[in-house]
Parts: structure tokens; sequence; C-alpha cells
């Protein structure tokens, strides 16, 4: 559905961050973009999401060049980014929900379904009326998640998602991707945390230095994780 052929990007002051990166993310499954920080990571989500203009090769979505089908192409694509409050900026919760619904010319009832639904989907009904600046990093998250799930995307991409989250907020939004798996989304999820990506990612690729070191199926090779770091068990996808 979303792919990335042969990308270069080049960020100034920086030199080369992605070279000549390909990977493909599908229907119906979880794929892991998996790289210690400074990898490309993030740079590669900005792209694929058509947020950053590529030096070459092609972003494509559904077989179609990404950046001719912009501005309407960004309804079908989410970003969940790693510090959430690059993401939240309305002044209470319910806000931030009706944000990207208002854009959509949906009706009054449908606009509130919306936000009922994927807040019980995300526990944060209780947080409706909240100022979004005096709400915890957990919550911020799981508002920040709820902010693009709320328009219903076909792709959704996480940017290390686990990140400063206690076992309880990691257990509901790994909950929350797997659910999204089962709804037939096309999920990434871009991460250092070597055991999330065994546990639920369907297809992984090891990114390193602005490129792709390895890909295929869990488990990944021992000496692909050399240098990379465990962190705690989180849980995998219930079938």
């Amino acid at each position: 559905m979303l792919t990335a052929e042969g990308v270069w990007v080049s960020l100034p002051g920086v030199g080369s961050v992605l070279k000549e990166v390909s990977l493909e993310v599908r229907a119906g499954e979880i794929t892991g973009l998996l790289g210690p920080n400074g990898a490309g990571k993030t740079t590669l989500i900005l792209a694929m999401a058509g947020l950053l203009k590529i030096e070459r090769g092609r972003i494509l979505l559904d077989g179609r060049d990404l950046y001719s089908q912009l501005p309407h192409a960004r309804r079908r694509i989410g970003v969940v980014f790693q510090d959430p409050d690059d993401q939240l900026f309305n002044p209470t919760v319910r806000d931030e929900l009706l944000f990207a619904l208002d854009q959509l010319g949906l009706s009054s009832k449908e606009k509130e379904e919306r936000v009922a639904r994927v807040s019980a989907q995300l526990g944060i009904e209780d947080l409706l009326e909240r100022p979004v600046h005096a709400l915890s990093f957990g919550e911020k998250r799981r508002v920040a998640i709820a902010s693009i799930l709320v328009y219903d995307p076909e792709v959704v991409l996480f940017d290390e998602p686990t990140a400063n989250l206690d076992a309880r907020s990691v257990k509901l939004l790994l909950d929350t991707i797997c659910e999204l798996r089962r709804e037939r989304k096309a999920v990434l999820v871009a991460t250092h945390d070597v055991e999330l990506v065994s546990r639920v990612a369907d297809r992984v690729f090891v990114l390193y230095d602005g490129r792709i070191t390895w890909s295929g199926s869990p488990p990944i090779p021992r000496e692909i994780l050399e240098d990379a770091s465990l962190s705690n068990s989180v849980g995998g996808c219930a079938e």
C-alpha cells in the first residue's frame, strides 16, 4: 500500500540521512522499522507521509506517486510522532479530536460518534474536557494516537511509540496497534526496541546509518542484534 523505493534524503548541515532505502508497508500487517537513535527512522516516516521531500527515489501509495496525490492523500496516512507535544496544539482533548473531523465535512452526530468510539478505545473518556497541557506524558501519547485514529486513516506510522511510557500505557498502546492490524490497516512501527518488534511485527526492516541492512520475518538473526539493546517484555498480539 505504501512503498519507498530507493529513497535518498539529505538534510542541511547533516548530509545524507537516507541512502537508497526501500521498504513496503502492507494492509493487514505490522511492519517493524528497527534501528538505533540517529539511524534515520523519523526522516523515513516523514518522507513516507509526504511531509518531507525526497532527493532521489520514489514514495508510492497504491502504486502511484505519493506527491502527485497530495494533499488529499494525507487523509489516508496518519503519523504518531515520538513527542506528543509536537502533535497536540488544541486547548482541550475534545478540541484535539474534533480538529481533523472538522476538516472532513462530517455531521455533528457522526463527529460525536467517532470521538466517543476512539475515546473508549484509548481509555481517554474522562480526559475529553481536560486542557491538553495539563495531561501526563502517557495521557498525551494516548490523545495523540486518538487524534489520528479518529479520522480513520488507512496507513498509520508510529515513531518510537513506547518511549517513556509506563507498563499500563505500553499494553494499551500495543493492544491498539494489534487492533489496527485486525482492521486491515497498514501499520509501521519505528523503534529501537528489539523485543517489541520481535513480538508484534509481521515483517522487520533494520535501518542503520541510513541504509536497510536486513529485512525479513522475526526472529531477527542474533548477529543483526549484537549492537541493539533489549527492553522489557511487552507482550504480543492475541490471535
